[in-house]
C-alpha cells in the first residue's frame, strides 16, 4: 500500500509527478505533533500559472480575524490554474502580502512555492505557500465568439 505522505499518491487522477509539481529530491522532512510533514519545494520553472479569481485575505478558523505570518505580514490566498506538460490543476496558494494587480484570467508568476502535507484527526491533504505571487500582465479574456456559442 502506498504511503499517502508521498508524492507518487495520486491527486485528481494524476500523480504530482505527471503535472511535473514536484522535486522529490529536494524534500525535508520535519516531525511536528502526530506525525511527519513533508515540505516539497516545486520547480516553477516548466509551469505556466494563471489565476482564477482575485486575492482573498486568510482568516482565523475560529476567531474570523486575518490571519499573519511569523513577520506579521497578512496572509492572503489566491486560486490559480498550475499548467504543465501533462496536465492542469487548481491551487489555492498563500502568500504573505497582498499580490498587486492581479484579477481573474491574470498570467502570473510564483516564486518559491512550496506544498506542503498537513494532517488533522482522520482528514489530511496538501497545502501550498508561495514566497510571492506576481502579476505577468493583462488578464486572459474569453472572446465574444465562445461566449455566445
Amino acid at each position: 500500500m502506498p504511503d499517502p505522505n508521498t508524492p507518487e499518491t495520486p491527486v485528481g487522477g494524476r500523480s504530482w509527478f505527471s503535472v511535473g509539481l514536484c522535486m522529490p529530491h529536494l524534500a525535508a522532512k520535519q516531525i511536528q505533533k502526530g506525525g511527519t510533514v513533508m515540505r516539497l519545494p516545486i520547480d516553477t520553472q516548466h509551469l505556466n500559472f494563471i489565476a482564477v479569481g482575485i486575492p482573498e485575505a486568510v482568516v482565523d478558523f475560529d476567531t474570523k480575524q486575518p490571519r499573519h505570518d511569523s513577520d506579521g505580514r497578512a496572509l492572503y490566498s489566491l486560486s490559480i490554474v498550475a499548467i504543465g506538460g501533462e496536465g492542469a490543476d487548481i491551487l489555492i496558494v498563500k502568500v504573505a502580502g497582498l499580490p498587486k494587480g492581479i484579477t481573474a484570467g491574470s498570467p502570473v508568476k510564483v516564486s518559491d512555492l512550496v506544498a506542503t502535507t498537513w494532517q488533522m484527526k482522520d482528514r489530511n491533504g496538501v497545502s501550498f505557500r508561495a514566497e510571492s505571487i506576481d502579476s505577468l500582465g493583462a488578464s486572459v479574456t474569453p472572446s465574444k465568439s465562445s461566449v455566445t456559442s
